[in-house]
């Protein structure tokens, strides 16, 4: 009846915690690896090449007009990546209103790739929004009759 009880009781965690895994063949082992982590979108591998054991780290590269941000990390079987970041893109001023209207909700500081909409007076239609590409303002809002 014990050996019944001791069986139940491991079926039970092994259900409950998951199982028990092992990395490099030493059963019970609690530190997993992580295999070889993927590049993040927009980098590539330089000194992160390989396995990563359990408490280890490793850094990519980012391709340009991107920064890395963080370390990809080990830590019990669970990758935690680093992803590349774009490096801080330009705003733009948007807050100037279009011939006959108003600024709308656009503002001195719109993010890149953010748009807004500016308002036309009565009896003048916007032609669209007004779009920032990296400081640069593109799709300018236009309002005619």
């Amino acid at each position: 009846m014990r050996m019944l009880l001791d069986a139940v009781l491991i079926l039970f965690l092994i259900l409950v915690l998951g199982g028990i895994g092992c990395s490099n063949g030493d059963s019970g082992s609690a530190n997993l690896s992580c295999g070889t982590p993927p590049a993040p979108e927009n980098g590539f591998a330089a000194a992160c090449v390989g396995p990563l054991a359990s408490g280890d780290s490793c850094d990519f590269v980012c391709s340009p007009g991107f920064t890395l941000s963080g370390s990809t990390t080990c830590e019990n079987g669970l990758l935690a990546p680093a992803t590349c970041q774009p490096v801080g893109l330009a705003s733009c001023d948007a807050s100037t209103p279009p011939l006959n209207g108003g600024v709308g909700d656009c503002t001195a500081s719109l993010p890149s790739g953010a748009s807004c909409q500016p308002t036309c007076d009565m009896g003048f239609t916007a032609s669209g929004p007004t779009l920032c590409n990296d400081g640069q303002l593109v799709l300018g809002t236009v309002c005619h009759q």
